[in-house]
């Protein structure tokens, strides 16, 4: 179905169009559970039904059975009826267990089917902006059910429980048609009325929490600080825990106020409906004593109808699975309003993804470039020539530019102006898949896997299945041996205590690991090498044997590396010295220091504080 005639669907059904969409998941996923579940839902109906005739049946039996024994005609009757009632009962036992667990399997599968396409439309752009889009960080957190705590599973699972009272409910009703044909029209019609002002509630309160998911977000970001292990130690150390959960508490009574008004607001319209209700179920009540009275309707007609009666109410009661349902079925609007933003960012996808590109020369011809939703220019016509197979090291003061012209190299943002190329190739015709391939890169806020050592090395490569001797030729080019060697089962430890065991590691130790990680890379055919502040976990010693090592190990390869330690710069190729996003100097370390401008006055004030530092 397209945008446009989803877009339709909703305006004109909003009611029906969320559950609509959930139906069709549904099908798509397993045609065979969702038609089990159909069937089910049916069973739901007529087992009840039934239950109320054979007890009606029973109970009509039971005055002749007390005179005449159970060896009378109706005290046989009243025994085949009791068998048929506890046939019944297991049936409807059974029946039960059987829709829970297939509800469970359609809860399962559709969550899993809402979590992998999340996935797949987050990483469709090749940059990482849209994560600073507010609006898409909300459509995000919807479609997780992040904040409500409910899915499109539990979504799932409770549509099945609710359509199975309410087939139960219509069944009941249905045997209004015995005593005449326009009662039960009045009594169903009147609990649906009730029901549907009853879920007009939940209904406007997910509208409601939606129109404030940034405050949402910010109360469980709040409250995931609480068990995070990494905000641990400085909640405990500044005593944050009072101040975090005051602060979590104000800012969901923010969210969440709105929402009990809303509720209360609709409480009071539901009056009416409910009033309306109690109206056609005392109809029923006046119907059914007066044919009785009348003598038109037996004993046990009258208790089959009086059952039904409550039965069919159950029609019109707030079920705690609409409350899933409504907060669950958000995440699939959710789901494609982020793919219609996100679906115009995908990278192109055709030719050679599955190899690196030949190494060739990087220009920044004319580079504009603002973060999205900020108006400061970062760069505005940055020129910069990377040449082919030497190294390049970028320095400056904190915000110069140089992780921004990192993340642009590698993509994870576009240009505002001007443009990026490769060999004389635009860069961003260059299919995303086959760039990423062909460059390795490690930021200074690297991610720390909780996975095997294997896995936290090999992640700088997934392209095809692992190779152990690669691994092994990454480690050793890092000088990670030694802390493979340390851990208990070598390459197959866990890098956290959170699993049985596993070792944590310290951040030299994590460092030397994601360095590891980059020249897998490099291992697997990647010909740009990114260093980011490659030695800033790294102790004295460990940085110097790095970088004496640095024209060895990077020999062939384009790489860029990122410092502010010239101690290290000074043996790349080339060195440029950034400032407030420009290029002010360029050269060799000697170049530099012959020129005695920003470069030399920064690297004097940084001997002088090592040499003094010596001295004390």
């Amino acid at each position: 179905m397209t945008f446009a005639a989803r877009d339709t669907l909703l305006r004109f059904f909003p009611a029906v169009a969320p559950r609509w969409r959930l139906v069709r998941l549904m099908l798509r996923l397993s045609p065979g559970l969702a038609l089990g579940c159909a069937a089910l839902i049916l069973l739901s109906a007529a087992l009840p039904m039934s239950v109320i005739i054979v007890v009606g049946l029973a109970l009509e039996r039971v005055p002749s059975t007390v005179g005449g024994g159970f060896g009378s005609a109706a005290g046989r009757e009243l025994l085949w009826a009791l068998v048929a009632l506890g046939l019944l009962y297991v049936g409807q036992y059974l029946t039960e267990v059987a829709r829970e667990a297939t509800a469970q399997l359609v809860s399962d599968r559709a969550n899993d089917a809402v979590r992998r396409r999340l996935m797949f439309i987050v990483d469709k752009p090749a940059g990482i902006a849209h994560f600073e889009d507010e609006k898409v960080a909300g459509l995000i957190t919807t479609a997780r059910g992040a904040v409500s705590g409910f899915t499109a599973g539990t979504a799932a699972s409770g549509l099945v429980k609710i359509w199975s009272s309410a087939a139960a409910a219509v069944g009941a009703g249905l045997l209004f048609f015995t005593l005449n044909w326009w009662l039960p029209i009045v009594v169903i019609v009147a609990c649906a009325l009730a029901a549907r002002g009853n879920r007009a509630e939940y209904v406007r309160s997910v509208q409601v929490m939606a129109e404030r998911d940034q405050i949402l977000r910010r109360a469980a970001y709040l409250s995931d600080l609480l068990m995070l292990p990494e905000a641990g130690k400085e909640v405990r150390v500044f005593g944050l825990l009072d101040w975090l959960v005051a602060r979590m508490t104000s800012e969901w009574r923010t969210a969440i106020t709105p929402v009990w008004a809303t509720r209360r607001k609709d409480a009071r319209s539901a009056v009416w409906t409910n009033l309306l209700l109690l109206a056609a179920n005392l109809i029923a009540m006046v119907v059914i004593a007066r044919s009785l009275i009348e003598g038109s309707l037996g004993f046990g007609a009258a208790i089959i109808l009086l059952m039904a009666l409550l039965a069919v109410n159950e029609l019109a009661t707030p079920s705690p699975d609409l409350l899933s349902v409504e907060y669950g079925t958000a995440c699939l609007p959710a789901l494609d309003e982020l793919e219609r933003r996100l679906s115009a960012d995908a990278p192109r996808q055709s030719g050679g993804e599955d190899e690196p590109l030949t190494a060739r020369t990087i220009r920044f011809d004319g580079v504009g470039f603002r973060y999205p939703g900020s108006e400061k220019q970062v760069f505005d016509g940055l020129d910069l020539e990377i040449e082919t197979g030497r190294s390049l090291a970028i320095v400056g003061v904190n915000g110069a530019g140089k992780t921004t012209l990192i993340k642009l190299l590698t993509r994870l943002y576009a240009p505002t102006e001007g443009r990026i190329t490769i060999g004389g190739e635009d860069l961003a015709e260059v299919p995303a898949g086959q760039w990423r391939r062909s460059i390795s890169a490690i930021f200074q806020d690297f991610v720390r896997y909780p996975l095997p050592a294997r896995d936290n090395i090999a992640l700088g490569d997934l392209g095809k299945e692992t190779d152990d001797e690669a691994v092994s030729r990454a480690v050793s080019r890092a000088g990670a041996e030694d802390i493979i060697a340390a851990l208990p089962a070598g390459l197959d430890t866990p890098l956290s205590r959170a699993f049985t065991g596993g070792q944590d590691l310290s951040g030299g130790q994590w460092q030397r690991i994601a360095l590891a990680r980059a020249f897998h890379a490099v291992e697997r055919g990647a010909n740009i090498l990114v260093l980011d502040e490659p030695a800033a976990n790294l102790d004295a010693r460990g940085e110097a044997e790095l970088y004496e090592r640095f024209l060895e190990i990077t020999r062939g390869l384009t790489t860029i590396i990122i410092s502010h330690r010239f101690s290290s710069v000074r043996r790349a190729d080339r060195i440029v010295v950034m400032n407030d996003g420009r290029i002010v100097e360029q050269g060799t370390h000697e170049e530099l220091l012959d020129l005695d401008g920003e470069y030399a006055e920064m690297f004097r004030l940084q001997a002088e504080r090592y040499a003094s530092e010596v001295e004390s």
